[in-house]
């Protein structure tokens, strides 16, 4: 047998390593541009993104202890003012009602008050006293509204005239001449020395 010329193994060729390569990736003509962030696209900072998340801390104080929300103490102080204010107010309109109702006789009770008499009349006529003095009207408005109606004769206590004006007006003038005789005998020309004398 004859033996192979030259170096052993020279004749073997070498294999092939096939390796995969990567389909290129199509990228649209132009300038390459940066890939956009979550926040950039939604027109944010991160910063300014991540603060308008509530925290964890700011909603725990929130909240109370229940799970509802805390009612601040100014509002609830608030409310108990009103509800203090309205019985207040509807006291001070039902004084005002009565003061009025008291001034004026019943057209059809003898010798009895708006605010005394049970009829239907005084009854609608209080009704009509409240409802002007809510709108603001003066108590002498009122007054002079059922005065304009009734006439003077509605008036519990009437302005006096004629007779009834001298007698009320006799005890101020006894009055005034008793002052006048007391200030002449005491700072007269004689005076008390004299009548000593």
């Amino acid at each position: 047998m004859g033996e192979p010329s030259g170096p052993v193994g020279l004749g073997r060729r070498p294999r092939r390593v096939l390796r995969r390569v990567a389909p290129p990736v199509a990228r649209p003509a132009g300038p390459e541009a940066p890939v956009a962030s979550p926040a950039a696209l939604s027109g944010r900072t991160p910063r300014a993104a991540c603060a308008g998340r509530p925290r964890g801390g700011a909603r725990a104080r929130r909240l109370d202890e229940g799970g509802q929300p805390a009612v601040k103490p100014v509002v609830l102080v608030l409310c108990l003012v009103a509800l203090a204010a309205q019985p207040a107010g509807a006291q001070a309109l039902d004084d005002r009602v009565r003061a009025v109702a008291s001034r004026l006789m019943c057209p059809v009770c003898e010798g009895r008050t708006v605010a005394e008499s049970t009829s239907q009349l005084a009854a609608q006529m209080r009704a009509l006293i409240r409802e002007r003095l809510a709108r603001g009207e003066a108590e002498e408005e009122v007054v002079q509204y059922f005065v304009d109606r009734y006439g003077p004769s509605v008036l519990a206590a009437p302005p006096p005239r004629g007779s009834g004006l001298a007698l009320w007006a006799l005890p101020v003038l006894l009055v005034a001449a008793g002052a006048a005789y007391v200030l002449v005998r005491l700072c007269g020309p004689g005076g008390p020395e004299e009548d000593a004398a």
